[in-house]
């Protein structure tokens, strides 16, 4: 191993070392919310804030994935009841349900 080489890999040892540690003070700053099995508030960590954000966009876009693939769904048409019971159980979707009503267009 060359002084190049041994460089890269004390430095990243170092970039490994410094994720570790703001993993542990992630889990330190949101334990009083999630030991008693509540979602900790935003702004208590930068880290925790960071990867609530990218699990929240990562739901929209699976969301939104679902949301199109329904619209394009025949069975809205045919048999909105039973369009409606396969999305609240498939997804859990209840909300929804007052907007797939049938309509005569």
């Amino acid at each position: 191993m060359d002084v190049r080489q041994a460089q890269e890999v004390v430095a990243i040892r170092q970039i490994e070392r410094r994720g570790q540690q703001r993993f542990e003070e992630m889990k330190g700053a949101i334990a009083p919310w999630t030991n008693v099995g509540l979602e900790p508030p935003n702004g208590v960590n930068v880290m925790w804030d960071q990867y609530k954000a990218k699990a929240n966009a990562q739901q929209l876009e699976a969301l939104n994935d679902l949301l199109a693939k329904a619209q394009d769904s025949l069975t809205k048409e045919r048999s909105p009841d039973q369009f409606k019971a396969c999305l609240d159980q498939v997804a859990g979707v209840t909300c929804w349900h007052a907007s797939l009503s049938h309509r005569s267009d």
